[in-house]
């Protein structure tokens, strides 16, 4: 929040009206107030979803991928060699045959966190780009490596997931696509 005179506006945040465990859509109004008693107000929709049943939390998640990252990352490798190797782990060690998602999988309301999980945890067999692009990013961020997501639609409803790596704190970015290639295209 922020004043042309106020250096410290309050904000006051209203939301008696969300029940988090009860799936829904709630309204949530932010108030701010001036040291003059000039008010403006925001009403934000907040949407409690149900947990999904297999629903993993993050901290399991993020273990697993420090595991699986701590089998073939050495602290003496550069950030490309890091990219490399994560794009050699999910081409060769995951074992996913690229195909058509699993039946019930939907891209749009999916989770990426919870779909890299699927993948690194070895819960799918089969799947499409999306799973592969889901578990590199999850890789590369717990590497520390900044990532841009791709998408790219066909005729309004087929999708294609890739992922822009930067094997330089984020001065530039490299196309990193498991799905059409042999090999880690690292240009720009």
């Amino acid at each position: 929040v922020t004043d042309n005179a106020d250096t410290k506006p309050k904000l006051n945040i209203d939301n008696s009206a969300v029940k988090l465990s009860t799936p829904g859509t709630y309204n949530v109004i932010y108030t701010a107030t001036d040291a003059s008693g000039n008010t403006s107000s925001v009403t934000v929709t907040l949407t409690v979803k149900a947990k999904p049943d297999h629903f993993v939390s993050p901290d399991v998640i993020y273990a697993k991928a420090d595991a699986i990252l701590a089998k073939f990352i050495t602290p003496d490798m550069t950030d490309r060699e890091k990219v490399e190797a994560v794009y050699v782990w999910t081409r060769r060690a995951v074992h996913l045959t690229y195909g058509s998602a699993p039946k019930g999988f939907d891209h749009e309301s999916a989770d990426w966190l919870q779909t890299a999980y699927q993948l690194i945890n070895r819960d799918v067999t089969k799947g499409d780009c999306f799973f592969f692009f889901a578990a590199q990013k999850l890789l590369l961020q717990r590497l520390g490596i900044p990532t841009i997501d791709c998408e790219k639609i066909y005729d309004g409803d087929s999708h294609h997931y890739w992922l822009l790596v930067s094997v330089d704190g984020g001065k530039s970015y490299y196309h990193m696509d498991n799905v059409w290639s042999q090999v880690l295209c690292l240009v720009t």
